[in-house]
């Protein structure tokens, strides 16, 4: 079992996508460890930040639990954590769970979670929620994980960028299938993002147009990162699959938050659930 921390609210961009890397890895990283004896592994990220000497530089710790595998500090498991994922690695001080929980708590790390990766099939609507955000004290999950898919897609025509976001792959209905190939073609070739990432309102406008023919908005949606190639849709405050029915088969719960395991129903967790409906083509 492997184990990645990081810092909540993401901590550094940098430290977040060096991370990505170990969590993208997981499969080949398993295989070579468990080779070597190891059953269970923490990795975290690395409490040098100015290395004295190159024996000290590190991007990530590791941690195994007594009794589970080797030392922390066997070499091996750093050359085969910088084989496969770039990363050069070190052992934790933590010589116990307890302090290596400890440790966990006063930087205030948290578990990330891993998914697989989407299948990349476009046009095609999907309904995201950043699980690693590390909000507050407390860390939503879905309630069946393994429905959910990693989404890295490409957007933009002129100024490249990504949109990386836990999801679940929706199938379209008969009028969603006509949405996606009406935005597939209306918007090809359509640059809002080249405005120095600040769409102009013209530009928001034209999209809003299309959607209202279909019976749905973006009223509050169109700040969730619209561009060509990804199309932000309102869900609405009370979090209801309403909206999202009218242009997907996909079964969903009346309250989206019931697709969520974890405190969200005590009120604190609630007001942090911010669920993404957008619809995907290919820019």
């Amino acid at each position: 079992m492997i184990r990645v921390w990081g810092y909540k609210g993401k901590g550094d961009w940098n430290e977040y996508w060096r991370l990505d890397r170990l969590l993208r890895g997981n499969a080949k990283l398993d295989a070579e460890f468990q080779a070597l004896g190891i059953e269970e592994i923490d990795i975290c990220p690395s409490s040098w930040k100015r290395p004295v000497n190159p024996e000290t530089l590190r991007d990530v710790e590791v941690f195994i639990p007594p009794g589970t595998g080797p030392a922390s500090d066997d070499p091996r498991i750093a050359e085969i954590i910088k084989r496969i994922t770039g990363l050069w690695a070190g052992p934790n001080p933590a010589k116990s769970e307890s302090a290596f929980q400890e440790h966990v708590a006063q930087r205030l790390l948290y578990l990330r979670q891993r998914f697989e990766l989407w299948d990349e099939q476009l046009p095609r609507f999907i309904l995201g929620l950043d699980f690693d955000q590390g909000l507050r004290n407390f860390n939503l999950r879905p309630a069946e994980p393994e429905k959910w898919r990693m989404v890295d897609h490409q957007v933009d025509g002129i100024n490249v960028d990504r949109r990386v976001l836990p999801a679940l792959l929706l199938e379209p209905t008969d009028k969603g299938r006509a949405l996606l190939e009406e935005l597939d073609q209306t918007f090809e070739c359509w640059h809002g993002a080249g405005h120095n990432y600040r769409m102009p309102l013209n530009d928001v406008l034209d999209y809003r147009r299309v959607l209202l023919r279909y019976g749905v908005d973006c009223n509050e949606a169109f700040r969730d990162g619209l561009v060509e190639g990804w199309y932000p849709i309102d869900i609405g405050l009370c979090l209801n699959s309403k909206t999202i029915r009218t242009l997907c088969s996909t079964p969903l719960p009346d309250h989206l938050a019931d697709l969520l395991a974890g405190d969200v129903d005590g009120g604190t967790g609630r007001n942090y659930i911010h669920f993404e409906f957008a619809a995907l083509t290919d820019n």
